[in-house]
């Protein structure tokens, strides 16, 4: 198993670096896009919520005068 790591690792120091580098860019880069996609979900439903009780709120009033012109 350490044999093989060995071999999958790269030889010179500065190759390693770079390696290193590039795997922290990317756990960063993949981080952020995680948490920008989780925030923005939460506010497109936070929208749509506020979108349905605005709705529900016209509607009731005209169901309500429609019902107090029907009795």
């Amino acid at each position: 198993m350490i044999r093989l790591f060995r071999r999958l690792l790269p030889a010179s120091l500065v190759s390693r670096v770079m390696l290193y580098y590039g795997l922290t860019l990317l756990l960063f880069l993949v981080t952020t896009v995680a948490a920008l996609t989780a925030h923005e979900f939460e506010q497109e439903i936070d929208t749509s919520q506020q979108q349905a009780v605005m709705m529900i709120e016209v509607l009731s009033q005209t169901v309500a005068d429609s019902a107090v012109i029907g009795d």
